[in-house]
């Protein structure tokens, strides 16, 4: 515990410190409790920042190319987008159009029943009259009738007069 002593106090031994959790799977060798720090052998000590350095190396160099995918998926993913962004401007300017195309045929139908409603009421007007004129046509004819008949009479009157003076 001496040579702790000595080492400034945020500088932790690898006993003391915990692993990252990058690192947690690599298997270093465990710290031995019974030999302090100064006492193990400088090449194993060496041996093992190595490994450590070696496996920080390949973690980050795992992280790059994860970072790396990630950015050409971002990249594709912002390109989907605007793609599918411009889309659904053209579906919506698309079903603009087609509905502006159906309002004006629809209004062209409403304006042809318009007309035909408008000239089947003329036509019932005139279906109309046309009764009445063949009524007055009936009540003519009845009245003419009567009045040939009346004539006759009238003729056939004359007739017994001029006998009676004649």
């Amino acid at each position: 515990m001496a040579g702790r002593s000595r080492l400034p106090p945020h500088v932790l031994h690898h006993e003391d410190r915990p692993s990252p959790p990058h690192l947690r799977h690599h298997h270093l060798p465990p710290p031995s409790h019974h030999h302090h720090h100064h006492h193990q052998h400088p090449a194993s000590v060496v041996a093992v920042l190595e490994d450590r350095l070696a496996a920080q190396h390949r973690e980050t160099q795992n992280l790059l190319l994860d970072n790396q995918r990630l950015a050409a998926t971002h990249v594709a993913l912002k390109q989907e987008l605007t793609s599918s962004r411009l889309n659904l401007r053209l579906a919506v300017y698309s079903v603009a159009r087609t509905k502006a195309g159906r309002d004006a045929k629809v209004r062209k139908v409403y304006e042809r029943c318009m007309r035909v409603e408008d000239e089947a009421r003329a036509v019932d007007g005139m279906r109309m009259e046309l009764v009445q004129v063949k009524s007055d046509v009936s009540k003519l004819g009845q009245l003419r009738d009567e009045l040939l008949e009346r004539l006759k009479e009238l003729k056939d009157e004359l007739g017994r007069v001029r006998g009676e003076m004649g």
